[in-house]
């Protein structure tokens, strides 16, 4: 027979405070039925200053320019990027058979010497800085890349004669806005571009009327050289005639005047 256990009766204390327990457990919080032991104390987190770490700010120089290799980098990184925003924002709606549907993109850029060099655009025009301007689909198209998205039943792509681009130069933020259409409506609003272009070239012409050739002099043939006269040898002068002779001739006349007169 096994033998009977004791039960257990708590000490009584006459006049007496208890001794403190300490590390008391309950059985109940532990899993599994586990008995749970001491808490161990939890991990003090370690804070980290900002100035003790590097940011990207800081490496650049105080004036917020960049590198022209980092700045290149940025530029074929970020014209990829862009394409792919554009095309996120061409969605089906039944105004793309009309090639009315609108898209726009906000575009954050490190540097306005990123911006600038992405679409070669000029930062001034008549030295005055600009905040909006508008740039030919086929010049945005040439930088950016072909901008085509998928649908279900063909593809859309940015449609009319030119994109919007806003930009501001305190958050160095662009914002780029144009419509876009079904793709077979793009080919047709470019021949129909290329026609009135050619329109317009045509009535500047007849408003500015290009002046009337002068038919050029037709040139007078050379005359012929006349040979030159060959010179003749001059004639040899003859002696002077001495003060004796010409004294001897006055005479002469003299004499014969007086014969003259005594005839008479």
């Amino acid at each position: 027979m096994p033998a009977k256990r004791k039960s257990y009766s708590p000490p009584i204390f006459h006049n007496e405070t208890p001794p403190k327990l300490t590390n008391i457990t309950y059985l109940g919080a532990a899993e599994d039925g586990a008995v749970a032991g001491p808490k161990t104390p939890k991990k003090q987190k370690i804070t980290v200053t900002k100035s003790a770490v590097p940011t990207a700010a800081a490496a650049e120089p105080s004036n917020g320019q960049l590198d022209p290799e980092v700045v290149k980098e940025e530029v074929y990184k970020r014209r990829p990027l862009l394409n792919r925003q554009i095309k996120n924002e061409m969605n089906w709606t039944p105004s793309c058979r009309r090639g009315t549907a609108r898209w726009s993109v906000e575009h954050p850029v490190p540097n306005s010497a990123v911006f600038f060099r992405m679409l070669h655009l000029e930062p001034t025009v008549k030295g005055k800085k600009w905040k909006q301007k508008k740039m030919e689909v086929k010049e945005f198209e040439r930088f950016v890349g072909p901008v085509e998205a998928r649908i279900r039943w063909g593809s859309v792509r940015i449609i009319g004669p030119h994109v919007n681009i806003k930009w501001n130069e305190e958050t160095n933020t662009s914002v780029i806005t144009g419509k876009y259409g079904l793709s077979s409506l793009r080919s047709t609003m470019d021949e129909q571009l290329e026609e009135k272009a050619k329109a317009e070239a045509a009535k500047a012409k007849e408003k500015s009327p290009a002046k009337k050739k002068v038919p050029a002099k037709e040139k007078v043939p050379a005359k012929e050289k006349v040979p030159a006269k060959e010179k003749v040898p001059a004639k040899e002068k003859a002696p002077a005639k001495t003060k004796a002779a010409a004294k001897t001739k006055e005479d002469g006349k003299e004499d014969a005047k007086a014969k003259v007169e005594a005839k008479k």
